[in-house]
């Protein structure tokens, strides 16, 4: 039992757990410490302690973007692809499944009360036509739409708009930023935005634009990620469950 004990541990270190015993392993070690033992031992179970609050930048923080060789934690930082990856970011196309996935994240979006350009409630009809003809703008390269996703479950989305007047080949604009609201506060907002901009710069852009509702909005994430704040436009729309809200309009440079 000792030997069974001890090479369970191993799997869980391997797979980035660093600290703690094999009383707290759970998902995808419980699982893998499973595979490695045929039985099944009955005492490969979640702990019945308090689990540990995880801290910005530590081993369970660290997020994977495909055709990248490392894992990318939340502050930017690389570490060795032995990290299990936890979000994987990809641009979309128009298939059946996506558009369906988008909207049901719109549609829920809209009901939390995220200023996105839509009143709840919103038909899952008029949520999935968007994203269609979002979609469909994106296959003839006029945008850009990313998907977070974890366990294959879409976690969020944001929009890299490069379709712009002919006089402002040289910037872009982030819009429709959106995060299932059991994936916040976890980074995805933060992964997406670092990939927008990356795609940005990859396609010759210099100045990202955006704008966020003054009430309940992003400006927080924005600023963070070294967004300049121009001024606020009060009662720009409407708020999805009714009363009037400003927006703030933001830029930044890239480097290219």
């Amino acid at each position: 039992m000792i030997a069974i004990r001890k090479k369970a541990a191993r799997i869980a270190r391997r797979a980035g757990r660093v600290e703690g015993d094999i009383e707290e392993i759970d998902g995808a070690q419980r699982a893998a410490a499973r595979r490695a033992c045929p039985n099944n031992a009955p005492w490969i179970k979640s702990s019945s302690r308090p689990k540990r609050s995880v801290e910005p930048g530590s081993l369970s923080d660290f997020l994977a973007i495909p055709d990248r060789p490392l894992a990318v934690r939340d502050d930017g930082e690389t570490m060795p692809d032995r990290v299990t990856p936890a979000l994987l970011i990809r641009p979309l196309g128009p298939d059946a499944a996506t558009v369906d996935a988008l909207a049901g994240l719109l549609v829920e979006t809209v009901a939390g009360g995220g200023s996105v350009g839509f009143m709840h409630p919103l038909d899952p009809g008029a949520a999935a036509a968007f994203w269609r003809a979002a979609l469909e703008a994106a296959a003839r390269g006029e945008r850009i739409v990313l998907g977070g996703f974890v366990g294959g479950e879409l976690a969020g989305t944001v929009t890299l708009q490069l379709a712009l007047p002919s006089n402002q080949p040289h910037r872009a604009e982030i819009a429709k930023m959106m995060t299932h609201p059991r994936r916040r506060g976890r980074g995805v907002a933060s992964a997406l935005l670092r990939e927008a901009e990356r795609l940005a710069i990859a396609h010759r852009r210099t100045l990202l634009v955006l704008d966020t509702a003054a009430e309940e909005g992003a400006a927080g994430l924005y600023e963070k990620h070294g967004f300049v704040r121009v001024g606020e436009i009060p009662d720009f729309a409407l708020k999805p469950l009714g009363g009037l809200t400003g927006t703030l309009i933001y830029y930044k440079r890239l480097a290219g």
